[in-house]
């Protein structure tokens, strides 16, 4: 389709001055399609649609011109975070693109109590949803009594409504007045609401949309749902909500503060091949010349079936400005060549992902013989240095990274050597030597087996995702440790299976992606300690930490474990965060919970040569919401 171009080292805890105000000298200033619509009495002139103070935002190089739109590839509806990291992210403050600073964003200012046990968030007057209906505390507060505490709605708080261990009361000061009160300290809880991740979503219910279909606000809500066909009015509301999640995703009804609107929805990509975003009209920003912003008038999806196809669009110059799906090392040469022909370049990727594949084998797994095996570290131990990482590093990653465990990226205030760097020198004597005095007893084909004769194995799961490559990767893992006589083999399985299986606890081994290799950490500790979300080596564990159903209790060790980082999560500011959290790694060297292969190296991305305020480098991955970050509603075409 033709278009039309007309440092991690602090976060801000105390209060936050409000954006600057745009000067009232002029007149505010709107897209021509909005123009029109004021025009035809459609919609009300733009000073009445902005905040009476927006959020004045300085453009990265120049002011831009309105019109045209950004085209993107997604791989169908299971692609849905794409979403969520170009167009989704506003919450109540937000990091600043270098991904080093807390600032003021939806909330015009915040304030938070020397203990940081109270946060205080000032919302801006006049500020209004897509469809024009004022946006208050009384969203929030809905959002989180009606929604997030309701025990049918929600199936439990996320980790960043869960510091020290007892929910928030939220309350509502006044209109635009909003206070979490926590019983004890979360230092965390800010750096959970600017990620705006697993279920921080403050910002994306409003209560005048939600409310007709909650029971507790409409008491024909129950009628009403099964006149629609639903089972009672929670299915219709959890239909209008998706999974909690930003649920503008899979709803385009859904009113949102965003720089754009869904016009058409992922539902739509199973009869469509699109699906389409168009600027909202109340946008709550402008840039230094009053300006309202974005100055693009459309993000357009297009579907396509898979990878390959995606790196053809590239090529082709189909997609503007994107790395999710494209930026592989495996597709770096070939986008090089390309860059005349498809008029990009590239932009760095500064990626928080320590590591291109983390193995873990399950701790708690039902099996009370291959657990026992599973939970001896010097098996864990056998099996890392039997891996020649440096062969996965040619073979696979293109000769990019270095040897690597579960660990901070170098360079970074939770940087851990030991943790990194130790048994990741391959020496399958050693693993050798090690295996037998656990499991020395083998069959005629030389693999091992238990003292009664009866075959060990073990199953690596893996799917492909990200980009690195996961199923390659255990073909030649399983390789090295059949090489050691452990009978190990590969199973490729499409993702929401793997997801079933780890979540169910029934797998052995499974492969995923190194998150959390910056400051990120503190709030992504998954492959660190088993205390929130996705440690697939035991999530039982997880569970009995939070208890959550299916919680196994874990060895006292790693109950000690768990409550260091508690205390991390209690502590008032970055820097005590940081210096607790460095004792928690300590611990996670001495568990040796999972095993790494590599460091992983820079990412990149393609982004069209006459795209305006385009980044030339961008810090992101794990929890952030990237490129999103970086303010894609400065973007505009340059001619």
């Amino acid at each position: 389709m033709k278009r039309t171009r007309a440092n991690m080292a602090k976060v801000v805890l105390a209060l936050a001055g409000a954006a600057l105000m745009c000067p009232a000298s002029w007149a505010y200033e709107e897209a021509p399609m909005l123009s029109e619509q004021v025009e035809a009495g459609d919609l009300p002139p733009v000073d009445e649609r902005l905040p009476a103070e927006p959020l004045e935002f300085e453009p990265r190089d120049s002011i831009g011109t309105y019109g045209g739109e950004l085209n993107f590839g997604i791989l169908g509806v299971a692609d849905w975070v794409l979403l969520q990291r170009t167009m989704g992210y506003e919450p109540l403050v937000v990091w600043n693109p270098e991904w080093d600073e807390i600032l003021p964003n939806v909330a015009k200012a915040y304030q938070v109590n020397d203990e940081a046990t109270e946060f205080t968030f000032e919302l801006r007057e006049g500020m209004k949803w897509s469809d024009g209906h004022p946006f208050t505390a009384d969203d929030i507060v809905f959002w989180y009594n009606d929604i997030m505490r309701h025990p049918e709605l929600s199936p439990g708080l996320p980790p960043g409504l869960r510091g020290g261990g007892t929910p928030p009361t939220v309350t509502k000061i006044d209109d635009l007045t909003v206070k979490f009160e926590f019983a004890n300290p979360d230092g965390l809880f800010l750096q959970h609401v600017a990620y705006d991740r697993g279920g921080m979503n403050a910002t994306a219910y409003p209560k005048h949309y939600f409310s007709q279909f909650h029971i507790d606000y409409n008491e024909n809500a129950d009628a009403e749902a099964k006149e629609q066909g639903y089972g009672s009015w929670l299915e219709m509301f959890q239909d209008r909500s998706s999974d909690l999640e930003s649920p503008w995703r899979f709803n385009p009804d859904v009113p949102v503060v965003l720089p754009w609107k869904l016009e058409q929805g992922l539902q739509n990509l199973a009869n469509s091949s699109q699906a389409v975003a168009v600027r909202n009209p109340y946008y709550f920003k402008t840039d230094t010349a009053g300006n309202q912003l974005p100055y693009l008038d459309r993000l357009v999806y297009s579907a396509v079936q898979n990878q390959e196809v995606m790196l053809l669009q590239a090529l082709n110059g189909e997609i503007d400005f994107q790395d999710r799906n494209i930026g592989i090392d495996a597709n770096k040469a070939v986008l090089f060549d390309g860059q005349e022909s498809g008029d990009y370049r590239f932009y760095e990727l500064n990626l928080s992902d320590m590591n291109t594949g983390i193995i873990s084998l399950n701790l708690t797994i039902a099996d009370d013989r291959k657990r026992e095996i599973f939970q001896n570290k010097d098996f864990r131990i056998a099996l890392s240095h039997a891996i020649n990482r440096s062969e996965i590093i040619d073979i696979v990653h293109q000769g990019v990274g270095e040897p690597w465990q579960a660990a901070p990226r170098p360079g970074t205030p939770i940087y851990n050597e030991r943790l990194a760097k130790q048994y990741t020198e391959f020496d399958p004597g050693l693993a050798n030597e090690m295996l037998d005095a656990i499991l020395p007893d083998r069959n005629a084909s030389g693999m091992r087996v238990y003292p009664d004769g009866s075959a060990f194995t073990l199953v690596l799961e893996a799917s492909e995702a990200h980009g690195l490559r996961f199923p390659d990767v255990a073909e030649l893992v399983v390789n090295y440790w059949q090489q050691v006589g452990v009978d190990a083999q590969v199973r490729v399985i499409d993702r929401s299976l793997l997801d079933q299986r780890r979540l169910a606890n029934v797998q052995d081994a499974m492969i995923w992606r190194g998150f959390g290799g910056g400051v990120d950490g503190l709030i992504d500790m998954r492959w660190y300690v088993p205390v929130f979300g996705n440690s697939n080596f035991g999530i039982p564990w997880v569970n009995w930490f939070t208890s959550e159903d299916g919680g196994i209790e874990p060895p006292e060790a790693v109950k000690e474990h768990q409550a260091m980082y508690a205390d991390v999560a209690k502590a008032p500011t970055l820097e005590e965060q940081i210096e607790k959290f460095n004792d928690v790694l300590d611990v996670s060297a001495e568990q040796f919970y999972v095993m790494g292969i590599s460091l992983r190296g820079p990412g990149f991305g393609i982004v069209k040569n006459d795209l305006g305020n385009a980044p030339l480098a961008i810090s992101g991955g794990g929890e952030m919401l990237d490129p999103a970050h970086t303010r894609l509603e400065q973007l505009y075409w340059q001619n």
